[in-house]
């Protein structure tokens, strides 16, 4: 039955026809998915294969959208991700305005990066509330955060974790990184253990201005940054643990940080 004209998928260039599609039609530069199905990790993977690059020109306008084109970007190497009906709401209104600002700020550095495999998307929700994957030398978890989280002498006060993030983590050089977003952590572990104690040897909170990073602060150990026990003997393992601070406004923001050993 689902061959039948005006049934589907009627002949069109849907994941499993997608490569008759591009053999039949090699004047096509590229296929592109609208995907309004909740399974967009199976569908960007799916359109994202040798000689077709991904571009979604709609998705579903949400939030979950907004972040998910975080991973679409660090993990599939997108041309661009578009929500339907963008131009119906007002840029305040609109969730993907805050992603597409903190993304035109790296977006040089994501160029930069593609194809290398030294750069990996995050997204994370209440049913998938961790990441796991190697990078830089390390392996990573990253996992939700505490939203709106006040640091007073080393605790966190006021906690509640999030329920949604977002965000890319670029590695620049060695044991350097960037990363892109908010309300996630990271933790870092070494893929070769040489007896060495692991942390944060600096975090920067800062933008790209004609593709140079400018630092707007240096973060403290209290903070999220070296010293990833906060000072008080919390650390388990040998691991290094990196969180991102709320903004007031509740935006997306860049970090860069280096990591360092010591006997």
């Amino acid at each position: 039955m689902w061959s039948q004209p005006g049934r589907y998928p009627s002949g069109g260039p849907v994941p499993h026809s997608l490569d008759v599609w591009r053999a039949a039609a090699p004047a096509i530069d590229f296929i592109a998915p609208d995907i309004y199905a909740p399974e967009v990790a199976y569908y960007a993977s799916q359109y994202h294969r040798e000689g077709n690059p991904l571009f979604i020109p709609e998705i579903k306008p949400s939030v979950v959208s907004a972040n998910q084109a975080f991973w679409i970007f660090g993990e599939h190497d997108a041309l661009g991700v578009a929500p339907f009906g963008i131009d119906d709401s007002s840029p305040e209104q609109d969730p993907i305005t805050k992603t597409y600002a903190v993304l035109r700020q790296v977006a040089g550095l994501i160029l930069q990066h593609q194809g290398k495999g030294t750069m990996k998307g995050l997204f994370l929700d209440s049913t998938n509330r961790k990441q796991n994957f190697e990078l830089g030398g390390y392996r990573v978890e990253a996992s939700l955060g505490l939203g709106g989280m006040t640091v007073l002498a080393g605790f966190s006060v006021g906690q509640k974790k999030t329920t949604l993030a977002g965000g890319i983590l670029i590695n620049i050089g060695t044991d350097e990184f960037i990363a892109i977003g908010k309300d996630y952590n990271l933790t870092f572990k070494p893929l070769q253990e040489d007896g060495k104690t692991l942390d944060v040897d600096y975090l920067e909170e800062g933008t790209f201005v004609n593709g140079k990073w400018l630092t707007l602060r240096r973060l403290n150990g209290d903070e999220g940054t070296g010293g990833g026990d906060y000072g008080f003997g919390f650390k388990k393992g040998n691991q290094a643990l990196l969180t991102f601070q709320r903004s007031p406004t509740n935006d997306y923001r860049i970090v860069r940080f280096k990591m360092y050993k010591y006997w």
